[in-house]
């Protein structure tokens, strides 16, 4: 049984989640509304870069299965995140089999060098990347050290809102480090001029 993607349809997160049990089925991507960067950085509680240390996944005392990252924190953009952060994302499987598949969401490796937008924290201390896979970028290195950032987004469907129709993602998006990172960090001032105009609010 094939579940459309229409099941998992998640404009802006962390609003609305919506969760499938990975059994005997196959899942179709997950559905989002497109985003550039300044609009990750407008929507996220969390901005950096890190290398990740490990992965596991865990099943604490609310019986949700998740997965638990953590991560050398290396350069902040937005947020509180210290040297070392703790990242807990819905979803994972379990060494019995046993998990929970939501589509879109990426997967993380040690040894990663990401830039990660993360959601706030939800009642259960879980985050999520926004815009599901849209919210990590890993970066890659060359043989002379130049980075590039790459977003790997196979399992991701883009919403119009326009139109009402959605749009398969290319598989890989390749982005200049150095001129993303620009953007990213004009992004943040910027947020933080319209908060200090707002009164913090």
């Amino acid at each position: 049984m094939r579940l459309p993607a229409a099941l998992i349809l998640c404009l802006w997160l962390p609003i609305g989640i919506a969760w499938l049990v990975f059994r005997s089925g196959t899942v179709e991507a997950g559905t989002v509304q497109r985003m550039d960067v300044e609009e990750l950085l407008g929507q996220c509680d969390q901005a950096f870069e890190g290398k990740v240390r490990s992965v596991r996944v865990v099943e604490p005392v609310h019986k949700r299965i998740e997965t638990e990252i953590t991560l050398a924190v290396t350069k902040r953009y937005w947020g509180d995140a210290g040297r070392e952060f703790v990242l807990r994302i819905p979803g994972g499987v379990l060494p019995d089999g046993r998990g929970l598949v939501l589509p879109g969401l990426p997967s993380f490796r040690e040894g990663e060098e990401l830039l990660l937008f993360l959601s706030a924290e939800s009642r259960f201390g879980t985050r999520m990347p926004v815009g599901l896979a849209q919210g990590r970028l890993r970066i890659e290195r060359s043989a002379n050290g130049q980075k590039t950032l790459v977003r790997d987004q196979q399992d991701l469907e883009f919403y119009d809102p326009r139109t009402k129709s959605s749009s398969s993602a290319e598989a890989r998006a390749l982005f200049d480090y150095t001129a993303l990172v620009a953007r990213v960090e004009a992004a943040a001032q910027a947020r933080k001029q319209r908060a200090a105009r707002e009164g913090g609010k």
